[in-house]
């Protein structure tokens, strides 16, 4: 197992780690794939084929816990069962998508290597059920930014 020095502490990248990435990267594959066989119109495949993965990328990368991964500030904060509902409806969302389009295998080897890294990485998914969220210490480093019209 290789150990890489995060910004708040040491994290240990394994096995289950790297299929975490993996299936993230299968997951936008998936929405843009979807997104481009949905419907016969060829601008709207171009626009949904762009938007689906972008969108989805924008949720997964900012509703996320404080500490995850690498130590990490999140840049929106969520509780922890809040961020492990983002991760289920995030590949849940994908592989229905790419049985709707007809790839039902490809469904259900996406849908069943997520229950296997899900039950592969139980001590993580324990540690999101009881997290807040957002860790005050971690943020005590971060300068607070202004509101507008505020002085």
């Amino acid at each position: 197992m290789n150990r890489t020095r995060g910004s708040a502490s040491e994290v240990e990248i394994g096995p289950n780690e790297v299929l975490q990435l993996v299936l993230e990267v299968a997951a936008l594959v998936a929405f843009g794939y979807a997104g481009w066989n949905l419907v016969e119109d060829t601008l709207v495949s171009v626009l949904l084929s762009v938007a689906l993965p972008v969108l989805a990328a924008a949720v997964w990368g900012t509703l996320r816990v404080d500490g995850d991964p690498a130590g990490k500030v999140a840049p929106i904060p969520v509780p922890g069962l809040v961020r492990l509902c983002v991760e289920a409806d995030f590949f849940a969302a994908a592989a229905i998508l790419l049985a709707v389009v007809g790839q039902l295998v490809a469904a259900a080897i996406l849908g069943g290597l997520v229950v296997f890294h899900y039950l592969w990485g139980y001590r993580r998914v324990q540690w999101l059920v009881r997290h807040p969220g957002r860790l005050p210490e971690m943020r005590a480093g971060r300068t607070p930014r202004p509101r507008r019209g505020v002085r």
